[in-house]
């Protein structure tokens, strides 16, 4: 590069006066305008609400309420699946403006869109679900033993386990049909546009900012009755699994305030209360979980402390029933005031246990993280008061074990107060009209992708490893025998 085009560049940097962002904290922020794949145009303006005070160097540059502003740079929908499988989206966030009036000129990438079905990557592409990848899909290539014979299976192999009927008892094209129909009626296929309504909670990564960019002193947070800290320092932290396991939960919230007051503040930061489970919300759960859609209900484990099951379940999702926030919630006795203890935690990963019939969750195990979760949301919909904190070092614990939750031991102590409970529901842009042939042709299309370049990557990836394993065992099996 030439001296005279550096000193150019160079310029232009002192005379924007950014600075450039490691990657740091992220920026939460809650979409408050619509987005698909299908239905937002490229450059279409876009808004977002800063949820979490945005930290740096002990200052707050991005308060709560603060919006963020972006532009739609662009979108790759689906359409009948004829160009591609997966949509994509792709947004540029380029300013905020702060509660007080001030317009600031700021870059931000995506991080992470909260408890989505859908990925974004490290540049900040959203990227879409394989629709036709779904557990139906995978029967032959991945449920089941994978054998030579599979090769040879007619087109009717694309109906998944019909596939296996329909060649052990030759129905013939109109068995095929029906079987073909049948699967379509049973098993719908999940929506492969992305559908962001408005009420999601994003994490961005801010990249560059200005200098001198307005800043504010850290929010305060109050002091702890000493009484009321001594008698929660005292207070056992540990949760239990009904065969008296201890859980990887722990107590780490605790709220102050009658029972209204406790639903109208998780109601008011749209939170819901989980079903109890029962066959049919077990049922639901698991059809949830096939057709990876969300339900914001689901039910969730049983836990017990103090011997008792929760009085209250709040959780928060959005597109997946892998993933959520959630925290539970027991009475404790008190004889001053009402009391509440609460165990939160994040669901970051799912899947269904063949060997219990179960929906399982796998947690965060920075459970800080959840606890300032559920701080932030509550602040944000003005139902709590600055928090105070209880330390408690003996429940402090940075063990390098993975089975091990992360935390510093603190307990989050807040004053519950009257709000607002109206809840805006979340809107998204209608889903673009297709007849019922359109669908069952893009359908066709996607699971025929689906086959011809997955299916016998997976059956090929099978017999690799199992090559491998069997080879091993011949080879350490001949070598007990020789006494080597």
């Amino acid at each position: 590069m030439s001296s005279a085009r550096l000193l150019f560049l160079l310029g232009i940097l002192l005379t924007v006066g950014w600075t450039k962002s490691a990657a740091g904290p992220s920026l939460n922020v809650r979409l408050t305008t619509p987005l698909t794949s299908y239905n937002s145009e490229v450059g279409s303006e876009f808004r977002a609400v800063v949820i979490a005070p945005y930290v740096r160097h002990g200052r707050v540059l991005l308060p709560q309420h603060t919006v963020v502003f972006g532009t739609v740079a662009k979108t790759r929908p689906v359409g009948m699946a004829v160009v591609r499988e997966r949509a994509t989206i792709d947004l540029n966030f380029n300013s905020y403006e702060l509660p007080d009036g001030r317009r600031v000129p700021f870059h931000a990438v995506l991080r992470r869109i909260d408890n989505s079905r859908e990925k974004v990557t490290q540049e900040g592409r959203i990227r879409g679900i394989l629709a036709a990848n779904m557990p139906q899909s995978l029967i032959h290539g991945l449920w089941h033993t994978p054998r030579p014979e599979l090769f040879s299976r007619s087109f009717i192999g694309l109906t998944g386990a019909g596939g296996r009927i329909f060649t052990a008892y030759s129905m013939g094209p109109i068995g095929a049909a029906g079987l073909f129909a049948a699967r379509l009626a049973m098993f719908r296929l999940p929506e492969p546009e992305i559908q962001l309504p408005s009420g999601i909670d994003m994490k961005l990564r801010v990249t560059e900012i200005p200098e001198d960019a307005p800043s504010f002193d850290l929010p305060g947070s109050e002091l702890a009755p000493p009484e009321l800290a001594s008698w929660l320092e005292d207070q056992p932290v540990s949760v239990f699994k009904p065969n008296g396991a201890v859980s990887a939960d722990r107590i780490n919230v605790a709220f102050i305030g009658t029972r209204e007051q406790l639903e109208d503040a998780f109601r008011a930061a749209s939170w819901s209360e989980a079903e109890p489970l029962t066959a049919r919300t077990f049922s639901r759960t698991y059809k949830n979980f096939a057709r990876q859609s969300g339900y914001p209900t689901a039910p969730v484990s049983k836990l017990l402390y103090g011997g008792s099951e929760p009085d209250f379940v709040f959780q928060k999702s959005f597109n997946t029933i892998s993933m959520r926030h959630h925290i539970r919630v027991w009475r404790v006795t008190d004889p001053d005031r009402e009391l509440w203890l609460g165990a939160a935690t994040h669901d970051i990963g799912g899947e269904f246990d063949k060997r219990s019939m179960t929906f399982t969750h796998k947690i965060d195990r920075h459970i800080d993280a959840e606890r300032s979760k559920v701080l932030n949301d509550l602040l944000f919909a003005g139902c709590v008061d600055a928090p105070a904190f209880v330390d408690r070092p003996n429940v402090a614990s940075n063990r390098r074990d993975r089975k091990e939750v992360l935390t510093d031991g603190r307990l989050a102590l807040l004053a519950l107060k009257s709000c607002a409970t109206t809840v805006v529901d979340a809107q998204t842009s209608p889903a673009p009209p297709k007849s019922k042939l359109a669908r069952i042709g893009r359908r066709m299309m996607l699971e025929g992708r689906q086959y011809a370049l997955r299916g016998n990557a997976y059956y090929w990836t099978y017999r690799a490893f199992t090559f491998h394993r069997n080879s091993k065992a011949h080879a350490e099996s001949f070598e007990e025998s020789s006494g080597i």
